[in-house]
């Protein structure tokens, strides 16, 4: 669950 949580913070860096 914390590794999906982790994705979705990195993710959200990259978009912005």
């Amino acid at each position: 669950m914390a590794y999906n949580l982790y994705q979705v913070q990195m993710a959200k860096a990259w978009v912005e």
